[in-house]
């Protein structure tokens, strides 16, 4: 990229008492953005506007290629940027048709995991073409499960615990291209369509519980028991993002195609196969992700910046197989719903 920036200052007379004879300032670019032309003649009280407005092109004109979103030409940036935030989380899932009886049906929730979360994200942009990376991992700090059951004689069997000490990890690559939509001496709008894959894992452990209805109500039964899941997606999505001076706006929307599989070690049933006491897999899977970011320049130590991010993944139509010592069984894994959200905070580094 080459680039040309010059700039015309004229003389300044001032004496106590008169007006100023002349004051000009004008600026030129070559490089066919940011400021163009501006000059002329001026009395006191606008020339800080004048000179206000010709230091903004100037450092638009710069940053049109120092930034990501004004390259000209052949060029490269690579940005990478660190947090922390805080998440919450759901799961749901629901089985039915145990041993050819579809009166069987068992259900199991997962609800108010809060988590300690680790935000990281890299952009490779080379001559407006992008490589983009998105990881998350989230701690779970607290967290409760209820768990129903229901059989061929209507009898109901409740149980509520705690869950915790696990964790929620996704990852993410996506691939696009940078649009330039409008751009002007003070903020410029970018759009990038974009195509990815993805992957997103969920480990539960399921702590002491107490009963809540059935023969066992109000006995303790200590679960110690974990359930792993997991989300595996090709995306299309799109990013739009608006910069000015010192700050960023960045909104992106994916919309994924998965498939979903999980596995349970059900440790307090001893009638259950160890460690993998039954699976659940579904091909028909989709799932939705939002996410908003704003970035603000803190001078060469980089950008802060704030986000929040939303998720939301349905799984239809599975199959759940029992694992019990015995013979395997299959049920109908009806529904599998999975719902979060995460505020962030951290640094923006670039090259």
């Amino acid at each position: 990229l080459t680039r040309k920036t010059t700039l015309d200052l004229g003389y300044r007379y001032l004496n106590l008492g008169k007006a100023v004879t002349d004051d000009t300032y004008t600026g030129k670019q070559d490089s066919g953005a940011g400021l163009v032309s501006m000059g002329g003649s001026t009395d006191i009280d606008s020339m800080a506007l004048t000179a206000h407005q010709a230091k903004i092109g100037l450092r638009h004109s710069l940053a049109r290629d120092e930034n990501r979103e004004y390259r000209l030409g052949d060029s490269f940036q690579f940005e990478s940027s660190y947090g922390l935030g805080y998440g919450d989380y759901d799961l749901e899932w629901s089985v039915s048709d145990f041993d050819n009886d579809p009166k069987d049906k068992s259900t199991m929730r997962f609800e108010d995991m809060d988590s300690l979360t680790f935000l990281g994200d890299w952009q490779l942009n080379y001559n407006k073409l992008i490589i983009d990376g998105k990881a998350r991992f989230a701690w779970i700090l607290d967290g409760d499960y209820r768990a129903a059951s229901e059989d061929a004689s209507a009898s109901v069997v409740q149980l509520e615990g705690v869950a915790n000490d696990d964790y929620i990890y996704s990852g993410s690559v996506g691939f696009g291209y940078e649009i330039l939509t409008d751009a002007n001496t003070s903020s410029a709008l970018a759009f990038r369509p974009m195509v990815g894959v993805g992957i997103s894992e969920q480990k539960f452990r399921m702590g002491d519980s107490e009963y809540l209805s059935g023969p066992e109500a109000g006995t303790e039964a200590p679960l110690n028991s974990t359930y792993e899941s997991r989300w595996l997606s090709a995306w299309l999505g799109g990013e739009a993002e608006l910069v000015g001076l010192d700050y960023r706006f960045t909104l992106r929307g994916e919309f994924h195609q998965a498939s979903y599989d999980a596995k349970a070690q059900w440790a307090h049933d001893l009638t259950l196969q160890q460690p993998n006491s039954f699976t659940h897999k579904a091909d028909k899977a989709q799932g939705v992700r939002l996410m908003g970011r704003a970035e603000r320049d803190i001078g060469n130590a980089g950008r802060l910046f704030m986000s929040m991010e939303y998720d939301s993944w349905r799984a239809y139509n599975g199959s759940d197989t029992n694992a019990p010592l015995t013979s395997g069984q299959s049920g109908t894994l009806n529904q599998v719903n999975l719902d979060g959200y995460s505020l962030g905070a951290g640094l923006v580094f670039a090259l």
